[in-house]
């Protein structure tokens, strides 16, 4: 049998360690590599793709946000701008003249409802009535004969001169009793404003013509018997501002002289504090009210009788007061003590601080009042703070120092403005603060 040598020897085809077949393991795991590859290399793509498109809207965030926000602060600028204009203030600093001198000077009053026509400081009368008393007990009895006492209100609806009633002028109830005043009075005239009329009047005290608890009567309105038959009769007339109290014919009991006396003056002491106390709180604003320009008049009430013996002692004080001007005060006495007063609006500082003296302190309002006024004035140059804002309400900031030309008694002036920008004055006066102080 021959051999075939060559073909045993030489492989019939070329093979390499390629040509080896894997094990079905191996061939799988190489598959799987490659079907990885594949993956990978597809998601990769998807990665790129997510983060491009991630960071192009995230620079156009960036953008967003950046114009966002440029936006945003001129919004808010504008809305300052708005809100501070509405909020817009000035506020000017003004130090006005000062000087002291002394004064001396006499003058007269005049009620301010005659002002158009009489010259003189204007005055305004305060009057304050109060009422006390004080029980004690009785150590004896006696006969007593007392004429019932009240006040009233005497009003003149007739003329806008005064009314003088003498004293003793007698009053008639409606009752048809009669009634007196102990002192003459003057009863000021009627006013007229606009379309109202408001008679002139004065309280005083009255009492009965005669004896006898008949005179003891509540609230009437009273004529004047001695104006029958004159045109004043209806046009002058009172009405009672208390009741008629303290009339009495017969036996009661009755205070010793020394404990009634002490009592009086007890009470009238307390009742002076208490009127002038009224009096000061009831000074109107813009005048002063010297301690000597009120008088005080006392007068006994009728006495009450309590249980037992008790008596109580009742007592009555009324205070007029005559309070001054102060801006005419000042006026008047800056005419005859600064020599550069011209005539421009001044006060002085310390003019409670001046001597005030008078001979006497009218009962009624409508007699004037002569007095003087001495000491060392401090002298402050005013000015009419609602006047000048309304001068620099709406101007430009340059017209500031021309304005203020038209007061040569300022010798210092500032302003601030809220918000700084503003070019010119707030157009409503309120909004600027005027603020004083005095040149030392």
């Amino acid at each position: 049998m021959s051999r075939r040598i060559v073909q045993d020897i030489i492989p019939t085809s070329k093979k390499s360690i390629r040509d080896i077949p894997l094990p079905p393991s191996r061939d799988r795991e190489r598959h799987n590599r490659g079907r990885q590859t594949v993956e990978d290399d597809s998601d990769n793509d998807a990665v790129r793709m997510v983060r491009e498109e991630f960071e192009r809207r995230e620079r156009g965030g960036r953008k967003f946000k950046k114009y966002g926000m440029i936006i945003g602060i001129i919004v808010l600028l504008v809305i300052i701008f708005f809100v501070a204009d509405a909020f817009a203030h000035a506020t000017v600093s003004v130090t006005l003249s000062s000087e002291s001198d002394p004064v001396h000077g006499s003058f007269v009053t005049h009620s301010s409802a005659a002002a158009s026509t009489t010259k003189g400081i204007t005055d305004s009368v305060i009057s304050i009535v109060k009422q006390s008393s004080v029980t004690l007990t009785a150590t004896a009895t006696q006969d007593v004969e007392t004429k019932a006492a009240g006040t009233i209100i005497i009003f003149n609806d007739y003329s806008t001169t005064p009314q003088k009633l003498v004293a003793n002028t007698r009053f008639k109830s409606s009752g048809g009793l009669i009634y007196r005043i102990a002192q003459s009075v003057s009863v000021p005239g009627k006013t007229t404003k606009g379309a109202v009329t408001t008679p002139g009047s004065v309280t005083v005290p009255v009492t009965a013509d005669q004896v006898g608890d008949k005179y003891n009567i509540d609230l009437s309105d009273f004529t004047i018997p001695g104006f029958s038959g004159e045109p004043q009769f209806d046009g002058i007339f009172a009405r009672s501002k208390t009741s008629m109290t303290g009339g009495f014919s017969g036996t009661r009991p009755v205070i010793a002289s020394a404990d009634r006396s002490a009592a009086e003056a007890s009470i009238r002491s307390d009742l002076a504090s208490q009127v002038a106390a009224a009096a000061l709180s009831s000074v109107p604003a813009g005048y002063i009210l010297y301690p000597t320009a009120e008088r005080i008049d006392y007068m006994s009430l009728p006495d009450t009788l309590g249980s037992g013996n008790t008596v109580t002692i009742n007592e009555q004080a009324t205070l007029t007061g005559i309070a001054l001007s102060e801006s005419e005060l000042g006026t008047a006495l800056a005419a005859g003590a600064v020599k550069s007063y011209a005539g421009e609006p001044i006060n002085i500082t310390n003019i409670d601080a001046l001597a005030f003296s008078t001979t006497a302190v009218p009962v009624g309002s409508s007699t004037p009042m002569s007095f003087a006024l001495s000491g060392t004035a401090d002298f402050v140059w005013t000015i009419d703070a609602g006047t000048f804002a309304s001068q620099l309400a709406g101007k430009p900031k340059g017209d500031f120092t021309t304005i203020l030309q038209g007061y040569p008694h300022v010798t210092k002036a500032g302003v601030s403005f809220f918000p700084f920008w503003l070019g010119s004055f707030p157009t409503n006066p309120s909004d600027i603060t005027i603020a004083t102080t005095t040149a030392i």
